[in-house]
C-alpha cells in the first residue's frame, strides 16, 4: 500500500512526504510543476490514482476493496516551510504552517472513502486544468468545514470556516 501510495504522488509530479501509520502526507510544489494550476491538479490527480490503485492493492490481498478505503483531505498553502529532517536511520520530508494542520483537519472529516478539497486549491485550476479533471468548478458547492456532519471537534475549534468541495 505505501508503495502504491508513493509511486501515485511520484507520477503526478509531487513528493511523499511522511508516512503516518497507513496514511501518507504528500506536496505537489508549484514550481516544480510549472504553475499553481499545475500543483492543485497534480494532488486531484494522485487522490485519484492512488483510490484506484487500493483496488488492486486489495484485490493481490485477497481483500475486499471496501477494506482499504481511503480518504483524502486536498488543501492549498503559500506559505508554508517545507523541508527535510534527518536523524540517525531516518529521513522524511516533511512542512510545517497553518496550511497544513487545516490540510489534517479536512482529511479527518472525509470519512467515508471520500475526498474533500478546500476552495483555496480548486481556485488554483485553470479552466484547461479542470476541464481535464472533468470538474466543472463554476458548479461546485461547497461548505464550511466546520458544517460538515463529519466535522471532528478538531475541524470545529480549529478550521470551521474552510470551504471544502467533496471530488
Amino acid at each position: 500500500m505505501i508503495r502504491a501510495a508513493d509511486r501515485c504522488v511520484v507520477d503526478a509530479g509531487g513528493i511523499a512526504g511522511r508516512h503516518v501509520g497507513d496514511g501518507i502526507v504528500a506536496f505537489f510544489i508549484a514550481e516544480n510543476l510549472d504553475s499553481e494550476s499545475g500543483a492543485a491538479a497534480a494532488a486531484i490527480t494522485a487522490a485519484r490514482g492512488l483510490k484506484d490503485a487500493m483496488t488492486e492493492v486489495a484485490h493481490r490481498s485477497d481483500l475486499a476493496p471496501e477494506d482499504l478505503a481511503m480518504r483524502f483531505g486536498l488543501h492549498w498553502g503559500s506559505t508554508m516551510y517545507l523541508g527535510l529532517i534527518s536523524s540517525v536511520g531516518r529521513t522524511e520530508v516533511t512542512a510545517l504552517g497553518d496550511e497544513v494542520n487545516e490540510c489534517a483537519r479536512i482529511e479527518a472529516c472525509a470519512t467515508g472513502a471520500r475526498t474533500l478539497a478546500s476552495k483555496a486549491l480548486i481556485e488554483r485550476l485553470s479552466p484547461d486544468a479542470a476541464a481535464s479533471l472533468n470538474l466543472a468548478t463554476n458548479r461546485i458547492a461547497y461548505i464550511p468545514l466546520g458544517e460538515l456532519p463529519t466535522a471532528t471537534e478538531k475541524a470545529r475549534r480549529d478550521a470551521p470556516s474552510i470551504a471544502v468541495c467533496e471530488l
